[in-house]
């Protein structure tokens, strides 16, 4: 059965970025928290993909011809 899902709104400030940046290409760090960082700056990137296409109302041709 499936349950209610509550969707939640991350915000990060250019300061929780930069610092997610040099964690996620750190070599001195433990591996956790470098995989941690990465998958964190990719979602990161990822929402902002899809704000971006949300404002410019555009989407791209992703048809297989």
């Amino acid at each position: 059965m499936a349950t209610w899902r509550q969707a939640l709104e991350v915000v990060m400030t250019d300061e929780d970025v930069a610092r997610l940046t040099a964690l996620s290409r750190s070599r001195t760090e433990p591996a956790s928290r470098v995989q941690r960082a990465q998958m964190l700056r990719s979602l990161v990137a990822c929402a902002s993909w899809i704000l971006l296409l949300a404002k410019n109302s555009t989407a791209p041709d992703l048809s297989l011809r």
